[in-house]
C-alpha cells in the first residue's frame, strides 16, 4: 500500500512538473510570438494602404523591415520545432567534427551588423544544427538591442564562444534568473547546451553592453 501511495505521489508531481512547464512554455510563446506576427500584418497592411505614396527610399526601408520580422518569426517557429522535440524525448545530438567558421557562416545567415573573430582552423565537436540554433539565438537576440551604428561581435576560441553587443545590457533581474527563465529562444538555448554538454553565462560590461557565452571545449586541446 505504502508503495503504490509512493508510485502515485511521484506519478502526481511528474505531472504537475509537465503542467508548470506547458504553462510557462505558452507564457513565452504569447509574449515573444506576438511581436513579429503583429508586425508582419501592420507592415503589410501599411505597404498596401501606402504603396503608391511611398518613395523609392521609403519602400526599401518599409521591405527591409518586414523582412527583418519575417526573419524573426521564422526563428521563433524553428525554436518551436526544436523545443517540442526535445520535449518529445527524441532529440538527440548527432556529435561530428564541424568547423567553426562553417557554423558561424550558417547561423548569420541574413543578420545584419554582425563582425566575426575567430581563428583560422578552429573546430568543435557538437551537433551541428543544435549549435547553429543556439548562435542564431543569442545572435538574433543581440542584434535586437544594439544600435544599428554598432556591430555584434562573434567570437570563439578554445573554451568558449563569446557573443558581444553594445545594447543597455541585462536587468541584474535577468542576469540572477538566466539560469531558469527568460524569452524561448533563450529557453531552448539553455536546453540545447544542456545535452550538449555545454552551459550559458552572461554578464553587463563596463564599457556598456552585454556579453553571453558559450562555455564548450573544442577537439583542438
Amino acid at each position: 500500500m505504502y508503495a503504490r501511495y509512493r508510485v502515485n505521489r511521484q506519478r502526481t508531481k511528474e505531472l504537475q512538473d509537465e503542467l508548470d512547464t506547458r504553462n510557462r512554455f505558452f507564457s513565452i510563446i504569447s509574449h515573444d510570438l506576438r511581436a513579429p506576427v503583429t508586425g508582419i500584418r501592420n507592415l503589410s497592411m501599411m505597404l498596401e494602404e501606402h504603396f503608391d505614396d511611398l518613395s523609392p527610399e521609403e519602400l526599401k526601408e518599409k521591405l527591409s523591415m518586414l523582412r527583418i520580422a519575417a526573419e524573426g518569426t521564422s526563428i521563433m517557429l524553428e525554436n518551436l520545432l526544436m523545443w517540442s522535440i526535445s520535449h518529445k524525448g527524441v532529440l538527440c545530438p548527432v556529435i561530428r567534427e564541424e568547423s567553426f567558421s562553417d557554423l558561424a557562416k550558417e547561423s548569420i545567415g541574413t543578420l545584419n551588423n554582425i563582425e566575426t573573430d575567430i581563428p583560422s582552423g578552429l573546430t568543435i565537436r557538437t551537433d551541428r544544427h543544435m549549435m547553429v540554433t543556439c548562435i542564431r539565438n543569442l545572435l538574433d537576440n543581440a542584434v535586437k538591442f544594439s544600435p544599428k551604428d554598432k556591430p555584434v561581435v562573434l567570437k570563439a576560441d578554445g573554451e568558449k564562444i563569446v557573443v558581444t553587443d553594445k545594447g543597455p545590457g541585462m536587468s541584474p533581474e535577468i542576469l540572477a534568473e538566466m539560469s531558469s527563465k527568460g524569452h524561448l529562444g533563450l529557453v531552448i538555448t539553455r536546453e540545447l547546451l544542456e545535452k550538449l554538454g555545454a552551459s550559458l553565462s552572461a554578464r553587463n560590461l563596463q564599457e556598456g553592453g552585454c556579453e553571453v557565452t558559450i562555455h564548450y571545449l573544442t577537439s583542438n586541446d
